[in-house]
C-alpha cells in the first residue's frame, strides 16, 4: 500500500487500518526468547513511523526511522560480534562495521535521490523500489540465497 500510495496509485483512507493491522502483528518483546525478535519489532515500528508520515508528512518520524535502522544494525552487530565491548569501544566498533557504513551510504544516496527529485511520479517510485531492494539483501546483511 505505501509503494503504491508514493505512485499515486492508492490514497491514504486505508492507512488507519492498515496501522491497526500493524499493531496487532507487532511482537511483543517479552513474549520471546531469542534476538530475532527485536529486528522484528524495530521493523515493526519503522512500518509505523512511515506510513504515519504517508498520513501527515513528518520530519521526526522519518528521522526516527532513519535512527531506529542504524540502530538495529548496532544490536545486530553487537549480539552476533562485539557482546563483550560496551561503551565507546562498543560505538566505535559498530560505527566502523561495513554494515553501518553500507546503510550509512544507502540512507544518504536514498535522500539524495529524493531530494533531487522535483515531481514524484510512477517512474521514480519504482526506481526508489529497485533501489531498495537492494539486490535482496537486508540492512543486516541477510538474503535468501
Amino acid at each position: 500500500m505505501l509503494w503504491d500510495y508514493t505512485a499515486g496509485l492508492q490514497s491514504s483512507k486505508n492507512f488507519e487500518r492498515l496501522l491497526e493491522r500493524l499493531d496487532e502483528n507487532t511482537p511483543a518483546l517479552e513474549e520471546f526468547d531469542m534476538f530475532g525478535v527485536q529486528p522484528a519489532l524495530d521493523f515493526s515500528v519503522s512500518l509505523h513511523c512511515a506510513i504515519n508520515c504517508a498520513m501527515k508528512a513528518s520530519v521526526d518520524d522519518a528521522a526516527s526511522a532513519l535512527t531506529l535502522s542504524l540502530s538495529t544494525i548496532g544490536k545486530f552487530i553487537k549480539y552476533t560480534e562485539a557482546a563483550e565491548l560496551k561503551g565507546t569501544e562498543l560505538t566505535q566498533y559498530i560505527e566502523e562495521h561495513e554494515l553501518f557504513e553500507v546503510q550509512l551510504n544507502f540512507m544518504s544516496e536514498l535522500i539524495s535521490m529524493v531530494c533531487q527529485q522535483k515531481k514524484q511520479t510512477k517512474e521514480f517510485t519504482r526506481e526508489v523500489r529497485m533501489f531498495s531492494a537492494n539486490d535482496g539483501i537486508s540492512q543486516l546483511g541477510i538474503s535468501l540465497d
